[in-house]
């Protein structure tokens, strides 16, 4: 999964950098690939292992699920956001740790937003949605559903960035995201390597009796065709004649 979302990442940062996209920022540089890299990972990682551990929940505490999976979105909203402030902004370490406060001081429109929620406009959105898509618990059905769910989650997810700078560029980075994260998704079944593939059958003979019985029903075979063996052989009894009295 992290490969699959870091290759995704990757493509969508070389992408930036080829185009220079996008534009109003500072001009990306090389190295902002490698961040794509980290940048694609994190947020397809951190929403599968909070998936695997919620779907453990057993009982009454199930529901915990579903706010568990928004909340390793904030936390993979965070996260996958520093390298990008590193790279884009030429921040240090310590600013690109403290990036959602300087976030509100470029962006004033953001001061209607609480303060925890500006990790979501950062691609945040993205792996809260994919993660309430794994905190369903099923098995991975097919490819195709997968690759289609883990790609709305990355064009919707992502509108929130792209409609400042284009909204035509959320659907192609969230479609290659999104293809990569859905097909390892199905690969690895999204949760503990579980495929929808066909249940396996227990061994066992394909016809006759169970082996359990296999010698009883031979010995009741064999005695009953002894049996009609020894009557076919005994001589026949004669019918009585009748003979007539003087």
């Amino acid at each position: 999964m992290g490969a699959a979302g870091g290759a995704g990442g990757l493509v969508n940062a070389a992408m930036c950098w080829a185009l220079h996209v996008p534009r109003g920022v500072h001009a990306a540089r090389w190295h902002v690939v490698p961040a794509g890299f980290v940048h694609g990972a994190v947020l397809a990682v951190v929403p599968v292992v909070a998936a695997a551990l919620a779907n453990r929940l057993r009982g009454s505490a199930r529901w915990l699920r579903w706010p568990v999976a928004i909340a390793a979105g904030a936390v993979a909203g965070y996260l996958a956001w520093v390298p990008v402030e590193m790279s884009f902004f030429s921040a240090s370490l310590a600013e690109a740790l403290t990036w959602p406060c300087d976030m509100f001081r470029r962006h004033a429109y953001l001061y209607v937003l609480p303060t925890w929620t500006v990790v979501y406009t950062r691609f945040g959105l993205v792996a809260a949605l994919f993660g309430l898509w794994l905190a369903r618990g099923r098995r991975a059905s097919s490819p195709m559903r997968e690759i289609a769910a883990a790609c709305a989650c990355g064009v919707a997810g992502s509108w929130w960035f792209w409609e400042e700078f284009g909204w035509y560029f959320s659907p192609v980075h969230g479609c290659i995201w999104g293809s990569l994260v859905g097909w390892a998704a199905w690969r690895a079944g999204a949760l503990g390597g579980l495929r929808d593939v066909p249940r396996e059958r227990h061994p066992g003979p394909s016809r006759g009796p169970r082996p359990a019985l296999r010698a009883t029903y031979h010995s009741r075979a064999t005695s009953a065709a002894d049996r009609r063996g020894s009557s076919a052989m005994a001589p026949r009894a004669q019918p009585a004649r009748h003979v007539p009295q003087p």
